[in-house]
């Protein structure tokens, strides 16, 4: 789920980038498209820390110490 908004925010980032450089999107537009992507990506990083303790802490509830 977070790699595809990662995805998804890319691709609007992408779009309003060229938007703005047709004059068709304001730098503010080009900024809340840019928070956007770093938002999603916060939240990849986020959800890939949170399976790596999940998986730490299960193991070490079944017994290994890894």
């Amino acid at each position: 789920v977070a790699e595809a908004q990662v995805g998804a925010a890319q691709e609007a980032y992408r779009v309003t980038q060229a938007l703005s450089g047709a004059g068709s999107a304001t730098t503010t537009d080009l900024l809340d498209a840019q928070s956007a992507l770093t938002e999603a990506r916060t939240a990849l990083v986020r959800a890939r820390y949170e399976a790596a303790i999940a998986s730490v802490t299960l193991g070490r509830a079944a017994g290994r110490d890894d």
